[in-house]
Parts: C-alpha cells; sequence; structure tokens
C-alpha cells in the first residue's frame, strides 16, 4: 500500500512539474510572440 501511495506522489509531481513546463512554453511563446 505504501508503495501505492508513493508512486501516486511522484506520478502527481510529474504532472505538475509538466504542466509548469507547459505554461512556462506558452507564456514565453506568448510573451515573444507580442515582443515581435
Amino acid at each position: 500500500m505504501h508503495n501505492v501511495l508513493k508512486l501516486v506522489s511522484y506520478a502527481v509531481l510529474v504532472l505538475m512539474a509538466s504542466a509548469v513546463v507547459y505554461a512556462g512554453v506558452i507564456g514565453i511563446t506568448y510573451w515573444t510572440g507580442i515582443g515581435v
């Protein structure tokens, strides 16, 4: 059971990290698009 919780928490961390990276890429693309 503990192993499952560890796996789930890891998956959540990965999802959060990918969401932050995705938002960052969209933000940079948006601002550079506006800048140009």
